[in-house]
């Protein structure tokens, strides 16, 4: 904060840019830094970027089932209130839907553990 008010006033709002890219650089690098001695050392950064590609080519898929779905249903039920409710209302269901099918066989730890807590309050 004190970096970017710094340079506001010799470069203008370019210096409130910088000044807040170089804020967030240092508190990166000092998470990060952090993160490796909370954790022994071990961040598992491989199986964390496989993890995260998944789920990136995952949310694609599912913004373009959204947008298929979101085009038909329009085009259907045409732009008023409720024609709109039906569209965007059937495009989250069904790509929510997708999401949650594909997340769950992509064997996620996350989505396992959410999953184990599901079961365990519904009681299966």
């Amino acid at each position: 904060m004190v970096v970017s008010v710094g340079l506001y006033k010799p470069l203008g709002i370019s210096g409130l840019v910088i000044g807040t890219a170089a804020a967030n650089i240092v508190m990166v690098f000092l998470q990060y830094r952090r993160l490796r001695i909370g954790f022994n050392g071990r961040l598992e950064g491989t199986q964390t970027l496989m993890i995260a590609t998944r789920i990136l080519i995952v949310s694609i898929v599912m913004a373009a089932i959204a947008r298929g779905v979101w085009v038909a249903l329009n085009s259907v039920a045409g732009s008023s209130t409720f024609g709109l409710m039906i569209s965007v209302g059937g495009a989250v269901l069904v790509a929510g839907g997708f999401y949650l099918w594909a997340i769950s066989h992509m064997r996620v730890p996350e989505w396992q553990q959410i999953e184990a807590i599901f079961r365990r309050r519904l009681g299966m």
